[in-house]
């Protein structure tokens, strides 16, 4: 069975994962030591954090079974892994730890502990990803294209010019509409916002539009004159790395050249359901929305495989699915 790599990566930092401790021996007696009381929880953070933000993370739901009061100590998941200890046994305090984002693009966990003389520690962690919107996605060539400024938030367009059109270079990002990635905040400008089909009419800035299935064909003429959607998929796909780590699993037969220069990138898409967005497919695929929609008002979007060397079509109701957009003026 073949694991999504990115996926895994995620689910490792959903939840705050309790770490039982070997339990320790009374050195004098050998006896093994008791436990403390309850179990230990940690204040939640985002999946996916930025360098420089700042978090209040206290612990709580442990005590001494005689009533007395623990101390913690954390440690950060570094090569140099660091003890702090923030509150000792019986002292005054919550344990409450101050963690301020490191510049280091990783997957990472902050381990609390708690401990009090005659008991086993118990221990916590929570894992996340450090993400930085410039330098996150690398190997797509996009910091040197041309751009211009976003007029509704400020953002940064980079454009590539095929014949006598000019695409947008990155996923949208526009903030008015859709949902970022796993409804992650700091995923936002590392791979654009997922709209649905009535959101995509929307989301390209002034001056641009969504393009048509026309226009996505003539985009891709430049790459296959004889027959536009069939064996482009690599034309399309960028030879990407998110935090060091190769993003587009292929076969042999699907051969990136990214020779349209639109760095599409594996990041999936979206079901619409009532209690939320469930996001899919990434690292196996990028679905794009095209202005064009059938009688039953269903919108039309391309899409391409990891093992699939051909461009492929499909359609989804207005608001049950959501992908990425790109513009094109």
């Amino acid at each position: 069975m073949k694991f999504n790599r990115l996926f895994l990566l995620l689910c490792i930092g959903c939840f705050a994962a309790v770490v039982p401790s070997c339990k320790k021996k009374d050195q004098e007696h050998g006896n093994p030591l008791p436990y403390l009381k309850g179990k230990l929880k940690l204040t939640e953070i985002p999946l996916y954090i930025r360098k420089g933000e700042v978090y209040e993370i206290e612990p709580t739901g442990i005590t001494k079974p005689d009533g007395g009061d623990v101390g913690y100590f954390w440690m950060l998941s570094t090569k140099k892994v660091v003890r702090d200890t923030v509150k000792k046994e019986g002292a005054s305090g919550t344990g409450k730890f101050r963690f301020v984002v490191p510049d280091t693009l990783a997957t990472m966990s902050l381990t609390c502990t708690a401990f009090a003389k005659g008991y086993s520690n118990s221990s916590a962690s929570i894992k996340f990803t450090i993400v930085d919107p410039d330098k996150s996605v690398t190997n797509t060539g996009i910091s040197s294209l041309p751009f211009e400024k976003d007029a509704r938030d400020g953002k940064k367009v980079y454009y590539v010019t095929v014949g006598d059109k000019q695409w947008t270079a990155k996923n949208i990002a526009f903030e008015g509409m859709g949902k970022p990635y796993l409804s992650e905040k700091a995923m936002t400008d590392v791979f654009g916002m997922y709209y649905t089909f009535e959101e995509a009419k929307n989301a390209c800035p002034a001056g641009w539009h969504l393009p048509s299935l026309d226009e996505w064909k003539s985009l891709l003429r430049f790459v296959k004159p004889d027959y536009e959607f069939k064996g482009t998929a690599g034309a399309l796909m960028g030879d990407a790395y998110f935090n060091g780590m190769k993003m587009w699993e292929f076969q042999p037969s699907v051969k990136i050249t990214n020779l349209t220069g639109l760095s599409a990138l594996p990041v999936g898409y979206a079901i619409v359901q009532k209690g939320g967005y469930l996001f899919k497919g990434s690292l196996d695929y990028a679905a794009f929305w095209t202005s064009d929609e059938r009688n039953n008002g269903q919108g039309v979007y391309i899409y391409i495989y990891s093992n699939q060397p051909d461009v492929m079509l499909n359609f989804a109701g207005s608001n049950v699915f959501a992908a990425s957009v790109r513009c094109v003026r």
